[in-house]
């Protein structure tokens, strides 16, 4: 008897039901922790750059005029594109308020956590997809940044996307889902140009692709 409570408790956990559990269990801790840490900041932000976005954002939602350069860094402000200040002042249309934008980057970074695990799922198979997820949706960093608006941690579920069309493209064989990799890809150099440290490797993936489709 107890041999054979064994080998159904070997089956349910191998089993969909349980993989489905334990997905949507990781995914409602790892939401539940993003917006935990919000409500606990109040979703102040004490970096000096994020007062300078939402001062950059609330002046294109205010007086509907646009900047010709992004924001200041390494490449300086005339080789960054304004397309982030642009980005930033569309939540502030609902409703503009920074605590608001902050809760927009929350939004984002749930949408990552689908996305890692679809992809992750997609190229390795659903036991990856759920350590993927894991280790995604309950690292100290990756939480800290949901809540913290700044231009790396708007590009990531961007830059995360674009793999996932281009897994999917690969995948299905797909020339539109390549396309869209494509055009998803681009978006996330203009919110953050560390992303062309990528573009050698994604480069080449991007044309085993199209091969296969």
């Amino acid at each position: 008897m107890g041999r054979m409570q064994i080998n159904k408790l070997r089956t349910f956990i191998g089993s969909n039901r349980f993989h489905v559990f334990l997905v949507c269990f990781i995914l409602i801790l790892s939401i539940a922790l993003r917006l935990y840490k919000f409500i606990e900041s109040q979703g102040v932000q004490a970096l000096d750059d994020i007062s300078r976005d939402y001062i950059v954002a609330n002046h294109i939602v205010t007086y509907g005029e646009f900047p010709i350069n992004g924001p200041d860094g390494l490449l300086g402000t005339e080789l960054v594109s304004p397309l982030y200040f642009y980005f930033l002042s569309a939540p502030l249309l609902v409703y503009n308020d920074i605590k608001f934008l902050s809760l927009f980057n929350v939004f984002l970074q749930i949408l990552a956590l689908f996305s890692v695990y679809t992809l992750a799922r997609t190229l390795f198979g659903k036991g990856t997809g759920l350590i993927a997820l894991t280790v995604f949706g309950l690292s100290n960093a990756i939480i800290w940044q949901s809540y913290i608006t700044w231009q790396p941690h708007i590009m990531q579920p961007f830059i995360i996307l674009s793999y996932l069309l281009l897994a999917l493209g690969y995948k299905k064989k797909s020339t539109p889902l390549l396309i869209w990799s494509i055009a998803v890809f681009l978006v996330s150099i203009t919110l953050h140009y560390s992303v062309l440290a990528m573009v050698p490797a994604y480069l080449v993936l991007l044309i085993l692709a199209f091969r296969q489709a």
